[in-house]
C-alpha cells in the first residue's frame, strides 16, 4: 500500500461519524440527570455555593475535573446564550456537543492509527461498523464516569499499531429501582441507560472516561508507553478505579512480550500515579469541602463493601449472552472470523475479553461498564469484513458473503433506529418538565417538587429554564404532607391514576397530564410492523387546587345555605346544627378539603 493510500483523507468517515454523533444528540437530549451533566451547569452557568451536588450528594462522590474541562470549553458559548437571551436548555445541547467532540477527537486519532496498521480500506469498515451501533454512539455524549474516560483508552491503543510491530499483534437493562433484600432489582430491557440513586452525581465523567480509553488505546497500538501509562494512570485514579482491570492487562501483555521493560514501567507508573492523584484529591477536597479522592471511595463501596448489587444483580455471563450482542448488534457474529483469520486481532482481543470475564465476577452489571471493549471488538469484525469484501471475485458463495457482510450494516443501523425509539419512550422525567412548563407558561408563581424518578429520567438543572420558577427535588417526602401541599404542582410517580401515593391528592389536585414511559416491546403478528413498543403511566403532573380565603367563606356560606333551603323544602324544618344533616356535612367537609 502507497503513502499516499495511508494518509489519504477519510473525511466522509469523519462526517458520517460526526452525523450520527448529531443525531443521537438531537433526539436523546433529555438523558437521565447525571452528575457531570449538573456539574457542568453548576460551573457554566454560575451557582455560587448552591451546587447540585451538596443538595444532592448521592451515594458516593464523583470528581470534578472532567466537568471542569467541558465548561471551561463551554463557557464562551455560554455567554453567547446569555448576551442573546435563549433557553438555558441551549446549554446541555453546547455542554454535550463539546463531550462528543472529545470522543470524536480521541476516536480519530484511533482511526488514524488502525489506518497505518491495517489500511485504509479496513479503516472504513471499522468506522461503518462503528457508527451503525446503537450503544457506543448513544454514550459517546453521555456524560457519565465510563465516557470520560473513554478518550484517553482509544488513544492509548495505538500504541500497540506502530507499523514495527504490527506484526506481532464493545438494549442494555436498566434497573428501574433499588432491589429489596434478598431479591433482583426490577428491569426494562432493550434500553441503554443506567439509573441511579438520589443523585445527579454519577453520571458526567463517564465521558471522560471513554476519552482517556480512547487516548490509552490510541497509545498502546502506537507503542508509546509513555503516553498510555499516563493516560491510564488518568483514567484509572480520576475516573473509573475498575480500569485498572482492563488496562492492567494490557501492561501484563506487554511486559510478557519483552515490549516493556519492568524498571521503565515503575518508573513511568509511579509518578503518573502520584500526580494524578495529587490532582484529584486537590481539585475535589475544595469543591466538596472536605479531604477526599472521589474514585477511592467509589473503589471501597463496590469492593470492600460490596454493596453495588442492592442496584441490582445479573447472571455471571450476562455481559456475553446480553450486553455484547446489543451493543455489537450483528456484527458480534463476525468477531470470531476475524479473529481466526487475523493473528493481530487475536491478540488485541485478549485483554478486551479478559476484562469482560474479570468484571463479570461483580453481580451489578452495565454495559456501559464494559463499553471500552467495543472499539477492539469491532476491530475483529472491520478484519473479516474487510477480509470477505476483498475476496468477493474469488466466487459465487464469496459474493454472497461480501453482500452479507454489507447487509449486515443495514440490520445494525434498522435495530440502531429501533432502540433510538424505544430510548425516546425512556425519558418520561424530561418529557414531564417540559410539558409543565407548557401547561404552566402563564402561572404567576409555580412552585414545584420533582419525584426521584422524574429527576433521574431526564430532569436536571438544565431543563429549569423558568428563573422565576422554585424548582424542588427534596426526598423521603410523606405524600399529602404539609410539605407536599406547600407545592403549585407535583411531578409524581405513579402507575394509575388510582395508585396509593395519589390518593392524598384526590381532594386537593388536578390531574394536568400523564407522561408515559417504556414498558415493553410485544409482538404482533397480525399487525406491521409487527413490533411494537409499548408505554405506561410513569409520571403525573398534579396542580393544587388554590382558592383564597374569601372565596373559601363564600363558598362554604353559599354550600350551607343552598343545603338550608333544600331542607326546609324536603322536611319543613331546618335541623338545629347543620352537621346533623349528612348531606350539609359532606358537603361541608369536601368543601373545607378543598380549600388551601
Amino acid at each position: 500500500m502507497s503513502q499516499k493510500q495511508i494518509n489519504e483523507p477519510s473525511w466522509y468517515l469523519e462526517s458520517y461519524d460526526s452525523s450520527a454523533t448529531r443525531l443521537n444528540t438531537r433526539l436523546l437530549q433529555q438523558t437521565k440527570s447525571s452528575s457531570i451533566s449538573e456539574i457542568c451547569h453548576d460551573l457554566a452557568w454560575g451557582c455560587d455555593s448552591q451546587y447540585d451536588h451538596h443538595e444532592f450528594p448521592g451515594v458516593v462522590p464523583r470528581t470534578f475535573i472532567g466537568a471542569i474541562g467541558v465548561s471551561v470549553v463551554s463557557a464562551p458559548f455560554l455567554l453567547l446564550v446569555e448576551s442573546l437571551g435563549l433557553s438555558k436548555f441551549l446549554l446541555q445541547y453546547i455542554v454535550r456537543s463539546v463531550l462528543a467532540l472529545f470522543v470524536i477527537g480521541a476516536f480519530q486519532m484511533l482511526r488514524q492509527t488502525l489506518q497505518s496498521m491495517f489500511g485504509l480500506q479496513f479503516t472504513k469498515w471499522f468506522v461503518a461498523i462503528t457508527v451503525t451501533q446503537y450503544h457506543f454512539m448513544f454514550y459517546l455524549s453521555r456524560p457519565l464516569p465510563n465516557i470520560m474516560a473513554l478518550p484517553l483508552e482509544l488513544l492509548l491503543l495505538p500504541i500497540r499499531s506502530s507499523p514495527r510491530v504490527a506484526a506481532g499483534y464493545h438494549t442494555a437493562t436498566i434497573y428501574t429501582k433499588p432491589p429489596r433484600e434478598g431479591k433482583t432489582g426490577n428491569k426494562i430491557s432493550c434500553t441503554a441507560h443506567d439509573r441511579h440513586t438520589n443523585s445527579s452525581f454519577f453520571n458526567i465523567d463517564g465521558i471522560e472516561t471513554l476519552v482517556t480509553v480512547l487516548i490509552a488505546l490510541h497509545s498502546w497500538l502506537r507503542q508509546q508507553h509513555g503516553y498510555f501509562i499516563f493516560s491510564s494512570a488518568a483514567a484509572i485514579i480520576i475516573f473509573r478505579a475498575e480500569l485498572a482491570l482492563f488496562l492492567g492487562l494490557i501492561l501484563i501483555l506487554e511486559l510478557v512480550q519483552s515490549r516493556l521493560h519492568p524498571v521503565r514501567l515503575i518508573k513511568l507508573a509511579v509518578p503518573a500515579g502520584l500526580l494524578f492523584l495529587a490532582l484529584t484529591v486537590a481539585i475535589d477536597s475544595v469543591f466538596w469541602g472536605k479531604l477526599l479522592w472521589p474514585e477511592g471511595e467509589v473503589l471501597f463501596f463496590n469492593t470492600v463493601l460490596n454493596k453495588s448489587h442492592q442496584w441490582g444483580t445479573s447472571p455471571f455471563l450476562w455481559y456475553f449472552y446480553s450486553a455484547i450482542p446489543r451493543g455489537m448488534a450483528c456484527s458480534v457474529f463476525l468477531v470470531p472470523i476475524g479473529a481466526y483469520l487475523d493473528t493481530r486481532v487475536r491478540k488485541l482481543l485478549i485483554p478486551a475479553i479478559g476484562f469482560v470475564v474479570l468484571f463479570s465476577f461483580l453481580p451489578h452489571k452495565e454495559l456501559r461498564f464494559i463499553i471500552y471493549v467495543f472499539p477492539l471488538l469491532n476491530i475483529a469484525a472491520a478484519s473479516a469484513c474487510h477480509r470477505i469484501f476483498e475476496n468477493r471475485s474469488k466466487s459465487s458463495l464469496h459474493s454472497m458473503l461480501a453482500l452479507g457482510v454489507c447487509c449486515h450494516l443495514v440490520l445494525n443501523s434498522t435495530f440502531s433506529v429501533f432502540l433510538l425509539c424505544i430510548a425516546g419512550t425512556n425519558y418520561p422525567g424530561g418529557a414531564a418538565i417540559a410539558r409543565l412548563h407548557r401547561l404552566a407558561k402563564d402561572e404567576p408563581y409555580v412552585n414545584v417538587h420533582i419525584a426521584v424518578l422524574a429527576a433521574q429520567t431526564g430532569v436536571s438543572r438544565f431543563t429549569q429554564i423558568n428563573r422565576h420558577w422554585r424548582y424542588n427535588k427534596t426526598e423521603n417526602l410523606t405524600s399529602g404532607s404539609d410539605e407536599m401541599m406547600a407545592f403549585t404542582h407535583l411531578l409524581v410517580e405513579a402507575k394509575s391514576k388510582y395508585s396509593s401515593n395519589l390518593k392524598p391528592y384526590a381532594q386537593t389536585h388536578d390531574i394536568l397530564e400523564v407522561i408515559e414511559g417504556f414498558s415493553q416491546v410485544v409482538l404482533n403478528y397480525n399487525s406491521f410492523p409487527p413490533i411494537r413498543i409499548k408505554t405506561k403511566p410513569m409520571i403525573f403532573i398534579l396542580k393544587r387546587r388554590i382558592f383564597s380565603m374569601h372565596v373559601e367563606k363564600t363558598m362554604v356560606k353559599t354550600d350551607i345555605e343552598d343545603v338550608e333551603d333544600k331542607s326546609k323544602g324536603q322536611h319543613g324544618r331546618v335541623f338545629g346544627s347543620p352537621w346533623h344533616n349528612s348531606e350539609l356535612h359532606n358537603m361541608t367537609v369536601h368543601s373545607s378539603i378543598l380549600l388551601v
